[in-house]
């Protein structure tokens, strides 16, 4: 130890002695001279955190330091106590108060402020040498006492550490049950308990980094990055972009799958391994021909985690985007983006410890043309605590009179609900947003844990959607990065036909993403939506023609889903 390495004296203390030290006058250290007694026992060891040793050492000395006046002594113990060697700084002061001997060790606590002014400090010195301490498993100081500042620490004697049991000594023989316990001598239960802790937080840490906020963007992560689309189907190391074209080799190959036959379920991706999907991207055709323009809801997107029978996500491949009724339209949210035209983006972490797989069907009667995707994604640890990914689409095509819609139900066992997407046909007139949304939470029955305040207010409005433009009233579309109303229509964007006009019911897209603020539970959990109006007469009962799609994470096995609504009972009105 160095005693220069605190108190900036001008002698080292390397054994057992006694000297004086001049300390220059400064704002930071006492005039004068200030007697350093060491007591240095030979041959003892410490096994523990190095740096934060020093540290300990550093803050209890400077502490030390600041607050002995000129002519006083600090006196500093190294030496064995039982069992355990001991550690402890001593030094000369002020008498202080009991109820200041109490707070010694208190963050921000600071027995006299005003040498505390003249000294320098925030305070916080004592406090950060008591977490070392307690860090090493060791009692943490509650009080000062006798004028001393001390702390003690115990650590193995090297003799101890080394020494072999009297048994194993004295015979030769010694069995597996000695070597056993030799072992454990060596790794207590302990710090056994200890090193998974570690590696349990460690693994956590290492997947945390892949919330790849600005925050965490520049921390180097470990994994291995990989991709798949038509060309790389196995996301092969140095195997993308291989395919030829009228170019050549490598030079815009297949990107696509060509063609999609009627009732065809394709394979877009199977991962083997474990990892985390972080990025999927889509494109395709919305429609195929007059006859068939709901190719959104015709093609139905399934994912299964680990070797799963029954997947974990089901749904329209519009809706799953928060792109319902067949039709497309931007959306700007944090895990949800739909650009122009129709590039679809999801940004939901999808992690799997064995396998993953993901589908996609063409419930259509025509085949479907050209059909690009992307999935990105990383090989890497994936913690214990990691729930799977899942998403359930439903729909009401006439919801029951005041019997609430259901977004969600039958979820057993722990996780978070993380979205809703409502796709929403009115079929009456007047003011549709006063209904509910409700969150039975690990047992609710008749009443909800959670309940809101209206469907504008759930979808982060106020007062309905509309402002007073010219004497007319105007539906205002939004998107933010947790909430949105990206799509409001009256008008079937479709069809064209001499016939009839282009009116329809109004149809209108919402989305709420619970990134922040997730719905914990337990055991299960349940989530309805009220139908509620408001006219010149008051509040009234709705019928209208909900869908919605529910995304939540939860631990494994899930409940099998009922079974999806026909394709053409899918379709919008």
């Amino acid at each position: 130890m160095n005693a220069n390495r605190t108190s900036g004296c001008e002698h080292p203390c390397k054994s057992a002695g006694r000297m004086f030290l001049n300390f220059p006058v400064n704002s930071k250290s006492p005039p004068g001279r200030i007697a350093l007694q060491s007591d240095i026992a030979e041959e003892l060891h410490m096994e523990g955190d190095a740096a934060r040793i020093h540290q300990l050492v550093s803050l209890l000395v400077d502490n030390a330091v600041k607050y002995t006046p000129e002519g006083g002594k600090i006196h500093i113990f190294w030496r064995k106590n039982g069992k355990k060697a001991e550690f402890s700084v001593q030094n000369t002061c002020d008498t202080l108060p009991k109820g200041d001997l109490n707070h010694l060790f208190d963050r921000f606590y600071r027995a006299d402020a005003s040498r505390a002014r003249e000294s320098g400090g925030y305070g916080i010195g004592l406090s950060v040498a008591a977490a070392i301490v307690k860090a090493h498993k060791e009692k943490s100081p509650q009080s000062g006492h006798e004028m001393a500042s001390v702390l003690k620490q115990s650590f193995r004697q090297k003799d101890e550490r080394n020494k072999i049991p009297e048994k194993r000594k004295n015979d030769g023989r010694a069995g597996k049950a000695d070597t056993q316990k030799s072992r454990n001598q060596k790794l207590p239960r302990e710090k056994k308990q200890q090193k998974t802790k570690e590696n349990k937080r460690k693994q956590k840490e290492e997947y945390m980094m892949f919330d790849c906020g600005l925050q965490n963007i520049f921390r180097l992560k470990n994994g291995q990055s990989r991709s798949i689309n038509w060309e790389n189907r196995n996301g092969e190391k140095g195997k993308g972009g291989m395919a030829s074209s009228d170019l050549g080799p490598s030079r815009k190959g297949s990107p696509c799958i060509p063609k999609i036959e009627a009732g065809e379920t394709v394979t877009l991706g199977e991962i083997q391994g474990e990892g985390i999907i972080q990025h999927i991207w889509i494109t395709v055709t919305d429609r195929t021909s007059e006859r068939n323009r709901y190719v959104l809801r015709d093609l139905v997107l399934r994912m299964y985690w680990d070797d799963e029978e029954d997947p974990s996500v089901e749904c329209p491949l519009g809706d799953f985007f928060c792109c319902g009724f067949g039709v497309s339209y931007q959306v700007n949210s944090v895990p949800i983006a739909v650009n122009p035209t129709r590039g679809f983006n999801s940004y939901f972490p999808m992690p799997f410890r064995k396998n993953a797989r993901i589908t996609i069907e063409n419930q259509c009667d025509e085949p479907i043309p050209a059909f690009f995707y992307q999935i990105d994604y990383c090989l890497t640890t994936v913690p214990e605590d990691a729930a799977y990914f899942h998403a359930q689409w439903r729909r009401q095509r006439i919801t029951e009179k005041a019997k609430d819609y259901v977004v969600l139900d039958n979820i057993k066992g722990k996780g978070q609900y993380v979205g809703t997407y409502l796709a929403l046909t009115s079929l009456e007139r007047y003011w549709y947003g006063e209904g509910e949304m409700k969150f039975y939470i690990d047992g609710d029955k008749d009443y909800p844990t959670i309940c809101g305040t209206g469907t504008e207010d759930y979808f982060g409005g106020a007062w309905s959607f509309a402002t007073q433009q010219n004497g007319q009233t105007v539906e205002n579309q939004y998107c933010t990065p947790y909430l949105g109303y990206p799509y409001y229509s009256t008008h079937d964007t479709f069809l064209h036909n001499d016939y009839h006009n282009d009116d329809q019911m109004p149809q209108r897209s919402f989305y709420r993403w619970h990134l922040l603020d997730p719905i914990l539970f337990e055991k299960d959990l349940k989530v309805t939506l009220q139908q509620i109006g408001v006219s010149h007469g008051g509040l009234f009962e709705r019928q209208d023609d909900v869908a919605t799609t529910a995304y939540w994470y939860q631990t494994h096995p899930h409940v099998p889903f009922a079974p999806l609504m026909s394709r053409k009972e899918r379709w919008p009105r």
